[in-house]
């Protein structure tokens, strides 16, 4: 990773990594997810305004798609698609938070869980690898078993 890359990342997230185990009499598995680290990062919401994913898009001018489901996270290292993201945060507040869903506190302390869809390395001239962009999706269920 680059000093320039490093030097971007003004946000943390919280990483969790699950842990699975099998009861040895009846056989039902158990997920238990654990703090694995507090990443620095860059996050933010995909905007557009075409809807569609290429050149055929239909534009809809002046008008903004914001997609809250969705999120792009630069990080030095790449997420893991097991892992759930939560707390992406500056360091005065959470920004993505569950608070808006009537009676559900939501997410981990009221912030809302992600899951990894994939991480891309972004290289520099040179071919190095210099960090990694992560998508990641809202978990449909706001809340990791065990915590």
């Amino acid at each position: 990773m680059s000093c320039l890359a490093a030097s971007l990342y003004t946000m943390k997230a919280d990483i969790y990594s699950p842990t699975v185990t099998r009861n040895s009499t009846n056989g039902m598995v158990t997920k238990t997810w654990t703090l694995l680290e507090t990443a620095s990062c860059i996050a933010r919401g995909l905007l557009g305004s075409k809807l569609g994913n290429n050149s055929a898009g239909i534009d809809i001018k002046d008008q903004i798609v914001i997609n809250k489901d969705f999120i792009k996270i630069r990080t030095s290292n790449p997420i893991s698609s097991a892992s759930r993201v939560v707390a992406i945060r500056t360091n005065d507040e959470v920004l993505w938070k569950e608070d808006y869903i009537a009676n559900s506190k939501g997410g981990v302390a009221g912030a809302t869980i992600f899951e990894p869809r994939g991480s891309t390395p972004i290289l520099n001239f040179s071919g190095s690898i210099i960090e990694y962009e992560t998508i990641l999706q809202r978990q449909e269920i706001q809340e990791l078993e065990g915590l």
